[in-house]
């Protein structure tokens, strides 16, 4: 918004394309070879049945992390949201 700079004032804004080899750019890189790493190896992780039960592990834990969350935001609310008015 122009307006909001003092009168002789110009704001300059600097955009580029490409900002380097930055953290963004190798956490999504190292995301890109785990998964990649994943899915060869699928054969291998298959053969173990962990994952095939009615209760594989990693549904129970979120399962349990999604039930945690909606007790604990149910608690904080019911703390904060008593009906009292000031």
């Amino acid at each position: 918004m122009p307006s909001l700079l003092p009168d002789g004032e110009v704001f300059h804004v600097d955009i580029y394309h490409w900002h380097g080899f930055n953290t963004e750019l190798l956490m999504t890189f190292g995301v890109i070879i785990f998964g990649t790493v994943i899915y060869l190896l699928m054969k291998k992780w298959s053969k173990l049945n962990i994952y095939m039960r009615e209760r594989d592990p990693l549904n129970w834990f979120y399962d349990n992390g999604v039930s945690g969350a909606i007790s604990g935001s149910q608690f904080i609310t019911r703390i904060q949201m008593t009906g009292v008015t000031s």
